[in-house]
């Protein structure tokens, strides 16, 4: 099957998806609580603008804290490469060749990170929410580390990048949000992250520094996983001011 052919056949599931989502929101009022999908909860002229704007195109040699993102969704997916950076080195695209090989039904491989392969990678990844507790208690650091790392970066976020989306990491997601115009709720599903890898009208240049990722070895507690369970505890209607 030929690359033009992968991308298609991506193209029309994700997108006979993102229209079956765009009709149930438009449908059905959205939803009080939370669900383990953020299109569930939102409207067909959210889905829409996010859905609108462009994925980046990276290759070999570049450097982007989207880059780093990418390190750390592949990593969730069992493709880690072992190095903590937002350049796109030789492991790097050894492990996106993995991936697209992995997944060569829908993907072309090429070793680029292009539109299919974050489509595929946010589907895989954030389809299922992302809520206070996820982490190490149910082994999804590397995810929880994607979305710190974009919202210390791109939003100047004063969070710990430890791979536990606590309290600080929860209300820095409803700020994000909030610029976004997307609906706040403070989970980051396939809207939010999609929104914070497309987001290219941060201040780029800004000093920044990024510390290395600080995972403890030991489990937090006090955090509710389960995305019901925090919609009951946690609201960005809570946050100081």
């Amino acid at each position: 099957m030929s690359a033009r052919t992968h991308t298609g056949l991506l193209g029309r599931v994700l997108a006979v998806a993102g229209a079956g989502a765009m009709m149930f929101a438009a449908s059905v009022a959205t939803a009080p609580t939370a669900s383990a999908d953020d299109m569930d909860r939102a409207s067909a002229q959210t889905i829409a603008m996010v859905e609108a704007k462009p994925w980046p195109f990276y290759e070999h040699g570049q450097v982007d804290i989207d880059i780093r993102a990418a390190y750390r969704t592949l990593g969730q997916q069992g493709f880690d490469s072992g190095v903590e950076t937002s350049e796109f080195t030789d492991e790097l695209r050894d492990k996106v060749l993995e991936y697209q090989a992995a997944n060569e039904q829908y993907l072309p491989v090429t070793g680029d990170l292009d539109e299919e392969t974050w489509l595929l990678l946010r589907e895989q990844t954030y389809a299922d929410e992302y809520v206070p507790g996820d982490g190490s208690g149910n082994n999804r650091v590397d995810g929880v580390l994607s979305i710190q790392e974009l919202l210390m970066w791109k939003h100047d976020a004063d969070i710990a990048n430890d791979g536990e989306y606590g309290p600080e990491t929860f209300q820095a997601v409803c700020d994000a949000q909030e610029a976004y115009g997307l609906d706040v709720d403070g989970f980051v599903g396939r809207l939010t992250w999609r929104s914070l890898i497309t987001d290219q009208d941060w201040d780029q240049g800004a000093a920044r520094t990024l510390p290395q990722a600080q995972v403890s070895e030991q489990e937090p507690g006090g955090f509710v996983a389960g995305a019901e369970e925090a919609a009951a505890q946690y609201s960005c209607d809570d946050r100081s001011a």
